[in-house]
């Protein structure tokens, strides 16, 4: 690893990820912080991954949030709340290595969606 290159390992700090509907669906609070002008600083943000992928990978990989198990479920009905994605991402701390996992399960369903074969 090249010193300028951060340690996939470490959580993201200040992350805000916006959806590909264009909403906030994770670090909503920092999104608030920084509205109120309470938070300056450099934001890493991350746009276009699908509220379904992100959903699906924190459901998998933190089981133990029942928030994740909530999300999921209400993913399963066709729902996506992003009240709950808030309070999701105050208690899981996304690392690098996450968010490259998170884009490829994103990109990967897009590939399945535009797959004309049956």
């Amino acid at each position: 690893m090249r010193k300028s290159e951060p340690d996939k390992h470490e959580p993201v700090s200040r992350l805000l990820i916006i959806d590909d509907a264009n909403r906030c669906v994770y670090g909503r609070g920092l999104l608030e912080r920084i509205a109120l002008g309470r938070d300056k600083g450099k934001v890493h943000k991350v746009v276009g991954i699908s509220a379904e992928a992100l959903i699906v990978y924190l459901a998998h990989d933190w089981p133990d949030v029942p928030e994740c198990r909530e999300a999921l479920w209400l993913l399963s009905q066709g729902q996506i709340n992003y009240d709950l994605m808030a309070v999701i991402s105050e208690k899981v701390h996304v690392t690098y290595d996450d968010l490259e996992q998170i884009r490829e399960l994103h990109f990967r369903g897009m590939t399945r969606k535009q797959d004309p074969s049956p």
